[in-house]
């Protein structure tokens, strides 16, 4: 018979490596087949593409681009700023074909005549609120975060199966997790924010101290006597 603590050990870690698993073959299914996901910072397109939606662009030449097609660009005024607006014209000039864009929610057309050569991203489908997961994917915080939370997590793995063998007690190993968990995350809190200077508390110092806490209670309280049968 399965104990309570090893089934939920083992139902969360299931669930977790699915979704980590899940998202990373989605990822890469849409790349391999041409197409590259678009985080929506702005409401300039609502209610077509809210803020925190995932455009997916599907790159086609630029002559195939019509009026209508939303699109994804170069900001000509922000270098390095990628703009997904709605094309709205189209003019033939003496150095080829010029192209006006405009977001669904402002009222006026942008402030500029862009140019497309080569290929050109447009927008296939969008996906609500994905955006903000691909935002801060790519900071260097969450990235440093998922890197240390994975190598904790095979630690702890290591660790919670010498424990198992060894026989200590659920009860024993769920007070060892939420203390090693709690001293996990205020270190790691600390880190962020007093690298070399103890500073004032913030709240997430506050919580893992607690969960730390909550793991010595469990530790420290005397254990339920067995009931004796009759």
């Amino acid at each position: 018979m399965r104990r309570p603590f090893d089934t939920i050990a083992r139902a969360t870690t299931g669930l977790l490596a699915g979704l980590v698993v899940a998202l990373v073959a989605g990822y890469a299914v849409l790349l391999v087949t041409g197409f590259k996901p678009v985080a929506v910072y702005s409401g300039s397109m609502r209610p077509t593409l809210g803020v925190g939606s995932l455009a997916v662009d599907r790159a086609i030449p630029a002559r195939d681009v019509r009026v209508g097609d939303v699109i994804t660009f170069n900001d000509p005024l922000v270098r390095g700023r990628l703009v997904t607006h709605r094309v709205v014209r189209i003019i033939p000039t003496a150095h080829g074909l010029a192209y006006r864009t405009k977001g669904d929610a402002n009222t006026a057309r942008d402030p500029w005549t862009i140019r497309l050569t080569g290929q050109v991203g447009r927008v296939a489908f969008h996906v609500p609120v994905a955006g903000y997961l691909l935002y801060y994917a790519h900071t260097r915080e969450v990235r440093g975060a998922l890197i240390a939370v994975a190598a904790f997590l095979a630690l702890f793995a290591w660790v919670l199966i010498g424990w198992r063998r060894k026989g200590i007690s659920d009860r024993t190993v769920l007070g060892r997790y939420f203390v090693v968990v709690g001293a996990f995350r205020f270190a790691l809190e600390f880190l962020r924010v007093n690298v070399r200077v103890l500073g004032p508390l913030t709240v997430a110092h506050c919580f893992a101290l607690g969960v730390v806490a909550l793991g010595l209670v469990i530790l420290l309280r005397p254990a339920p006597s067995p009931a004796r049968r009759r």
